[in-house]
């Protein structure tokens, strides 16, 4: 762990693997290999990971979420749907698992089920950032402007993530308020340039500001 922590993945992978090799019963050994060897995108080392975690996660949420992520990784969105309801179905209150049901639904476009489990996650935490998010996303499509950005601010409250900044930038614009949409569009971009959305707004808010250079 501490040889992971410290960036250090060979020398933590190689330790591991001693580990599973001496006791291969080791399962906390075997889920720590597993998610190292997803960052690495060793396919073999986790295809044996998976073969001795999957019939042995019975009700272990730790190992659940593990196998959860590989299959997202190796994108599997309906195997990683079923690992989290079986995480949810032994801890109805896993944040995580929720979390990820939620990236999920909205990946997959499942709106009954993303609005399921936006409330779940609010009545747990309701400065949760992602759950505030998606909740203003889905006021934002029924129209619902002044509930959506409340809910983004809520979510940006909580965590400056650029697609809450750039949607909050987009919804004010449209409410006719480039002024204050503008220094959002720019953090937006601030803190991922690679968002092409983000640059989108803010090029539509400088010219409604009649910025066009």
């Amino acid at each position: 762990m501490v040889e992971i922590l410290s960036g250090n993945l060979a020398a933590g992978k190689a330790t591991l693997q001693k580990l599973v090799d001496e006791d291969p019963r080791n399962l906390p050994a075997w889920t720590l290999l597993a998610a190292v060897a997803g960052e690495e995108n060793d396919e073999k080392t986790v295809a044996k990971c998976m073969s001795v975690l999957t019939p042995a996660a019975g009700d272990s949420p730790q190992i659940l979420l593990t196998l959860a992520r590989l299959a997202m990784a190796r994108r599997d969105p309906d195997g990683a749907r079923k690992h989290l309801d079986n995480v949810l179905r032994v801890q109805p209150n896993n944040r995580t698992a929720l979390e990820w049901l939620l990236e999920l639904d909205v990946r997959q476009g499942v709106r009954q089920k993303a609005e399921e489990h936006v409330e779940r996650l609010l009545s747990l935490d309701p400065r949760n950032a992602l759950a505030n998010y998606v909740l203003g996303s889905i006021q934002f499509a029924r129209q619902e402007l002044e509930l959506a950005e409340s809910s983004y601010r809520a979510s940006l409250s909580t965590q400056r993530s650029d697609d809450a900044l750039n949607d909050l930038a987009w919804l004010l614009m449209l409410k006719g308020s480039p002024d204050e949409a503008l220094p959002l569009a720019r953090e937006a971009v601030q803190v991922n340039p690679v968002n092409a959305a983000a640059w989108d707004t803010l090029g539509v808010v400088l010219l409604k500001l009649g910025q066009p250079d």
